[in-house]
């Protein structure tokens, strides 16, 4: 039951773009979710590479 109102005032593209993102789960999944969310970070050697890289518009600078 929706029991309290958000309201506020966003760019039609700041709404969109919450509009995007929300999700429903039911209470098993929400508390699988969050703890995923809060579980020690997993070493992760290719986001290691990508963010080694130097972007495109630095190269050079």
């Amino acid at each position: 039951m929706r029991d309290a109102a958000i309201n506020l005032r966003a760019l039609r593209q700041q709404r969109d773009l919450i509009d995007q993102v929300f999700f429903r789960l039911d209470d098993a999944r929400f508390r699988a979710f969050t703890a995923m969310l809060d579980a020690p970070l997993q070493p992760n050697p290719g986001l290691k590479r990508l963010l080694a890289v130097k972007a495109p518009w630095k190269v050079g600078a």
